[in-house]
């Protein structure tokens, strides 16, 4: 990941960590335990593969077919309409630091399988890094 992204989630998951006296949501743990295993790399160097913040995506739904389009953001910066998703909801918090193509389990309510179909916009690859 992006030591920029890390840099910036880690103090906001400590804010809420601290607030709510441990996680509430196991999706906002796991994305905390995500943060402290991943392998960190300067905005330059990170794969154009990879999902960052502020990255455009399209991910597919395997068992229903429909793809969906939207960007990762930080807190909010989210939408009703679902074009812009918060890194800290339990989609965004699985797809951070995904890799084009791969598949990954959402529970809301059933589990969905999603794949990640294309990114159409990551900051790093288009030499965005002030986003």
């Amino acid at each position: 990941m992006s030591s920029s992204d890390v840099e910036r989630l880690r103090p906001l998951l400590s804010v809420i960590e601290r607030r709510n006296g441990g996680f509430k949501k196991a999706h906002l743990a796991a994305l905390a335990g995500k943060l402290s295993v991943c392998r960190e790399v300067s905005a330059t160097a990170v794969p154009a593969d990879i999902v960052t913040m502020n990255s455009l995506v399209a991910v597919q739904n395997l068992d229903s077919g429909e793809v969906y389009e939207f960007r990762l953001v930080f807190p909010g910066g989210y939408d009703a309409y679902g074009a812009y998703i918060s890194v800290f909801s339990q989609l965004g918090s699985v797809l951070i630091g995904s890799k084009l193509g791969s598949v990954v389990a959402l529970k809301s309510p059933k589990l969905q399988r999603l794949k990640v179909q294309e990114i159409r916009f990551q900051p790093e690859a288009s030499g965005r890094f002030d986003l």
